[in-house]
């Protein structure tokens, strides 16, 4: 039974689409953007509106290089979040929430979506609780709320596995027309190729290993007499056909793009920056600030499916709790060969990225949707009884978890760095969301320990974990969004914003010593800041200052480095003169804004 039936479902789906229009879409732009990640793929996408070039992502920002010209090309990913997020911004503004639109549509779709194969494969009930679970996952809420590449990923992902398991008939077999099959054969080479448009080779290389093991493992398990039936269904996808499709998709913008042959802010080509890299060098550890060792995404999986990972080792098994002597009527061999499909799919891309030495909690955000459907499938079948013990552990484990997290924050300033207290504020949202977790894992655990007096406690538990799971997504949609906007990102893009009025009468702008990088500011700014990260300031603000000996340079920096080596600095030269204009912030997030310029002029 479908969970998009018309006439016993459609409150399950409003339901479903009300969930996410808060966890989604509420408050969208009510916070500025964040950095790193977002501020630069978003105010590429400002740029792209304002210039009309939409081949090469550019940032509005001078080059560090010969010519010295503005914009500076970013080559870091592949062009399609700067797509959508342009579009949007074409369409509604150049404000926050339009910039982030595409991404909160796509997670909705991606929600949707997977209620919808629950529902296909084990039942209207556990394609509903797939559906919740995945919405207010606390990564899937982050990563559906900034216009990152992460949930554009997963929606690509999930519509390529779902056309493959139409299609080949994975969990079970659906009467396909012509016409349908043409369909879905359409949507798999389109997932293939906007999922390479959207995170590079990775898009087309999980979805090729998933499906090859899934099929390997398929094989072990029936014998080698399904091997024409497997090569069959592999002639199904139309491969030949799918590779000139997504040829004639995915290789226009790479090939127009490096025959342009610029280069990016640290003199790299497309090639040397997109190929080598991001692709090959992150894998291999280049990137030494991201390296972690290989169990690290056991911790991330932990946090970021909050509470719902800690059921996983229980869920994941193949065999459903039974009740009594009563047989699981999902339990089939159709079902079987799906859950089968989905631990393949989760533990392939767990491992992939495992082995990988960069390490990133949103990298792994692509098992989110298996882990949604299995665990999905295994609440429907506990609500009935019979896991009533895996259920105690998997809530005691959230009550061990959430009090961890509450002595860390607890702590945390006796390992602050001398000089650099944690925030208050950090303090009192840590405090608070740290409470609500542990509250309500507290009462889940409670009721789940009364199960035996009454039947209404197992799902009163359960029931208890997602309003745990909503309330803590509104705190920090609010009292988080708002502590952001005033003392961690606002400082530095509100005087990069005051400084617009100035530059635009031909005052240079330099953002000193910012490290690491703010690209959000160059969103807030109408003009092309110089960028300059060494010490001392002189050899970047001597030139500029002899080109513009009337206005003078408005300088942004951080507090710390203004009071302890700017002022000293400047107060060496005699021919120059700096007036503080404008302070931001207090403490590590403390930013100001001087202007500087020629007591005389020089000859």
């Amino acid at each position: 039974m479908s969970l998009f039936n018309r006439k016993s479902t459609q409150p399950s789906v409003w339901l479903l689409v009300l969930l996410c229009l808060f966890t989604f879409f509420w408050r969208l732009g009510s916070v500025p953007l964040f950095d790193l990640d977002e501020g630069l793929y978003v105010a590429c996408s400002r740029q792209m509106v304002l210039s009309g070039d939409y081949v090469t992502p550019r940032l509005n920002t001078h080059q560090s290089i010969p010519p010295y010209t503005t914009p500076t090309p970013f080559f870091e990913k592949p062009i399609m979040v700067y797509w959508l997020s342009a579009g949007a911004q074409r369409l509604f503004g150049t404000v926050e929430w339009a910039a982030r639109l595409p991404v909160a549509t796509l997670s909705l779709f991606t929600t949707l979506l997977i209620a919808y194969m629950g529902s296909w494969w084990f039942g209207r009930r556990a394609g509903f609780f797939a559906g919740v679970l995945y919405a207010i996952a606390p990564m899937t809420i982050v990563d559906a709320r900034q216009m990152t590449t992460d949930a554009l990923l997963v929606f690509w992902l999930l519509l390529t596995f779902f056309a493959f398991t139409r299609l080949t008939g994975v969990g079970k077999s659906p009467e396909l027309t012509a016409r349908a099959r043409g369909g879905y054969v359409f949507l798999f080479w389109m997932g293939c190729s906007c999922a390479l448009l959207t995170k590079g080779a990775v898009g087309l290389l999980l979805p090729g290993l998933i499906i090859g093991i899934y099929w390997m493992r398929s094989l072990s398990e029936r014998g080698k007499e399904r091997l024409r039936e497997a090569w069959g269904k592999l002639q199904c996808l139309k491969p030949l056909l799918g590779f000139v499709f997504l040829f004639l998709i995915a290789a226009p913008w790479h090939i127009v793009i490096a025959q342009h042959g610029e280069r990016d802010q640290e003199g790299n080509t497309f090639i040397q920056e997109y190929i080598v890299r991001q692709h090959i060098g992150r894998f291999r550890g280049s990137d030494k600030v991201h390296n972690a060792p290989v169990y690290t995404y056991v911790g991330y999986f932990l946090m970021g499916f909050f509470p719902w990972a800690s059921f996983a080792p229980v869920a994941f098994r193949r065999r459903l709790p039974a009740i009594g002597n009563e047989p699981d009527p999902h339990d089939t061999p159709q079902e079987g060969d799906a859950h089968l499909f989905l631990l393949v799919w989760f533990w392939t891309i767990f491992i992939f990225f495992s082995l990988s030495a960069a390490k990133l909690p949103t990298y792994i955000v692509p098992i989110y949707p298996a882990a949604a459907l299995l665990l999905g499938r295994w609440f429907n079948r506990t609500l009935e009884g019979g896991a009533d013990r895996a259920l105690q552990v998997g809530t005691f484990i959230a009550v061990i978890v959430t009090g961890l997290m509450r002595v860390g924050v607890e702590l945390s300033p006796r390992f602050a760095r001398p000089g650099n207290p944690v925030p208050l504020d950090v303090l009192t949202i840590g405090r608070h969301a740290t409470s609500v977790l542990m509250a309500g894992s507290l009462i889940a655990w409670l009721c789940l320990l009364w199960i035996r007096r009454t039947h209404h406690a197992r799902r009163l538990g359960i029931a208890v974990m997602a309003v745990t799971m909503f309330a803590f997504s509104g705190l920090m949609i609010t009292e988080g969004y708002g502590f952001l906007g005033r003392g961690v990102l606002g400082p530095y893009q509100r005087l990069a914003s005051r400084a617009n009025a100035e530059a635009e009468q031909g005052t240079p702008v330099i953002y000193y010593q910012v490290d690491p990088r703010r690209p959000s500011m160059l969103f807030y700014s109408t003009y092309a800041p110089y960028e300059w990260k060494k010490r001392p300031l002189s050899p970047m603000l001597l030139p500029l200052l002899l080109k513009s000996p009337k206005t003078g340079v408005l300088v942004i920096t951080k507090q710390e480095e203004y009071h302890k080596f700017l002022i000293a600095e400047i107060g060496q030269q005699p021919e120059l003169k700096m007036e503080f204009v404008a302070e931001e912030g207090v403490g590590q997030e403390g930013w100001v804004l001087a202007h500087i310029r020629l007591q005389k002029e020089r000859r």
